[in-house]
Parts: C-alpha cells; structure tokens; sequence
C-alpha cells in the first residue's frame, strides 16, 4: 500500500497525468478559439498526449507548441479548406431538409455518411500531421486510406467524441469539458497508433530499436 501512494507509484502517476491532460485539454480550447487554428491546435493536442503522456517523453505543453509551431502553416491551409468544405454541406443540407422535393430527403442520409466519414478523415489526418510530413496531398490520402483499413476504429472515432459532446451537453457537469477531451484524446492514440505505423520508417542497423516519440 505504501508503494501505492509513493510520489512514482501507480497513484500519483495517475494524477500526474490526469493533471496534465487536463492542462493540455484547456490549452487546446485556447488555441482552438480562432477556428482557423482548429486542426493545427487538434494535431497539437494529439502529439503531445502520445508523446508525453502515453510514452513519458518531453513535458506536454512544450511538445504541444512544438508541433503547433512546426505545422502551423500546413494545418492553416487544411483548415481554410475544411471550414469551406463543411459550410458547403451545412447549406446543402439545409437546403434540402426545408426544401419542397420530396425526392431530395434521402440526400439527407447521404450528408450523414459523408459528414461521419469527413469526421473521422480529419481526426486521421490530425495525427497524420502530428507525425509525418510528407506534402499536403499524401497526407490528405494517408488518412482517407486509414479510414478503411480500420473501419470499426473510425467508426468509433468518429462516434464517441460526438456521443461524449452530446452526453456533456446535456447531462454531465460543466466541470467534466474540462478534462474530457483529454481523457478522449489519451483512448483515441490507442485506435489511431496501429494506422499510424503502418506508414512509420523502419530502421536499421543501430537505430533498429528507435521510436517515433525518441525525436
């Protein structure tokens, strides 16, 4: 029991971390709030749960504004992207939901399947960014590609953080936005890794045995 409560034993291990993805999750929301910095704050946020706090590598926030620093301007033009990208189907799907052709209503479940597929592509292409830079146009393909080689995983992906969202809205205390996103963020590295390592380099020689997180 001793060895439980110890300043490196499981408990304060625990609280270190939950400590630390609740400040990750607040500076997240901070540098998310100019909307144009979404997916760059996101890719961010996810790097610097895998690294720190999953692998004990670096100290959270410095990893976070590394990344958020390296793939500003990558994370920008995707982001002006997808902002234009998603007005066009919130129109459009307006459009036919007050709409007069009662033909167009099944359009409706396709905006749905597009939107979820869209959601769980850009939560893949934030951890793409997180790791790789390869150009804008094999990132974007790398994480379209991740969607159906895990089907399940991106369903979930996609899924839970809308579900939790919700769920927080409604039901759950204010206080839990505070450390939810992180908590999500932390259990999402475990559906997004086995994607992500397909396309990790292998090494050879002496730096058989090096990770992506020893940078």
């Amino acid at each position: 029991m001793e060895r439980f409560f110890a300043v490196d034993g499981p408990f304060m291990t625990f609280l270190t971390k939950f400590g630390q993805l609740v400040i990750l999750s607040l500076v997240w929301a901070l540098c998310s709030l100019p909307v144009v910095t979404i997916v760059g704050a996101g890719s961010s946020f996810y790097y610097a749960v895998a690294k720190s706090i999953r692998h004990d590598v670096g100290y959270p926030v410095r990893e976070f504004f590394r990344n958020f620093k390296r793939a500003f301007k990558c994370s920008l033009v995707f982001n002006i992207i997808l902002i234009a990208a998603g007005a066009l189907i919130w129109f459009n799907t307006g459009l036919v939901l007050t709409g007069q052709w009662d033909e167009l209503k099944p359009l409706y479940l396709i905006y749905i399947v597009v939107s979820v597929i869209a959601f769980a592509w850009v939560i893949y292409l934030m951890a793409v960014i997180s790791r790789f830079d390869v150009g804008m146009v094999r990132m974007a393909r790398m994480a379209l590609k991740m969607i159906f080689l895990q089907p399940v995983r991106s369903l979930l992906l996609a899924a839970v953080p809308v579900g939790l969202a919700w769920a927080a809205f409604f039901y759950l205390p204010i206080p839990c936005s505070v450390f939810l996103p992180g908590l999500w963020v932390y259990a999402s590295t475990y559906l997004v890794e086995p994607a992500l390592k397909r396309y990790m380099p292998k090494f050879e020689g002496p730096e058989e045995e090096k990770e992506w997180f020893d940078e």
